[in-house]
């Protein structure tokens, strides 16, 4: 941020304290507006027509079995002792930030869900980002690693839904080539909240 020489006036000290003297300012190295960002990354991953089609027809399935999802992620970090520390839950989770987070995610994931590409979106999603990082109420910071490998276990988890409850659907092969990557099978969270990678 810098700003451009000022216009000298009669005032000696003018030069000096800037009184009576407006000066213009230029803001340097800001990063993007939300929704550019957003704009951005949806180009990057340039979604196509049937590929949009092939997430709207699993709407239904994953909507489901949404609220399972929500409770067994939030299990999952609680019986986690990193992220249990992290959320301060060392000694079991707190109702009412539970109950805080769990909604906040509920809404995220429906969202998600109904494929809401919008510019309001993208700040709710800037908003999470932030709290994430500390900026909020609570000030707990979750490292990076958590929030993705978190996002990670969500994506394996819907695979495994849409096998579930798709059978025979054309997305299910996918999924299910998706999970058989690597050397073991990707984890994912389970009914009672854990992964079903072993030693997860």
């Amino acid at each position: 941020m810098h700003a451009t020489e000022t216009e000298h006036s009669h005032n000696p000290f003018a030069g000096l304290n800037g009184f009576g003297n407006p000066e213009r300012w230029q803001l340097d190295g800001l990063e993007p507006l939300p929704e550019a960002e957003w704009a951005r990354m949806r180009e990057f991953v340039a979604l196509s027509d049937a590929e949009m089609d092939a997430m709207l027809s699993t709407v239904e399935a994953l909507f489901r079995r949404g609220h399972e999802l929500v409770v067994a992620t939030y299990d999952y970090l609680l019986h986690n002792h990193e992220t249990a520390a992290i959320l301060g839950w060392e000694n079991g989770a707190d109702p009412a930030h539970l109950s805080e987070r769990r909604r906040f995610f509920t809404v995220w994931l429906a969202r998600l869900l109904g494929m809401d590409f919008s510019a309001d979106f993208a700040h709710y999603l800037f908003r999470a980002g932030k709290l994430h990082a500390a900026h909020g109420p609570r000030r707990a910071h979750v490292p990076p690693i958590y929030v993705t490998g978190s996002i990670s276990l969500v994506n394996a988890t819907f695979a495994r839904f849409i096998m579930e409850e798709m059978p025979g659907h054309a997305l299910a092969p996918l999924g299910a080539g998706r999970l058989e990557q690597g050397a073991h099978p990707a984890p994912s969270f389970d009914a009672d909240g854990v992964s079903d990678r072993a030693g997860a």
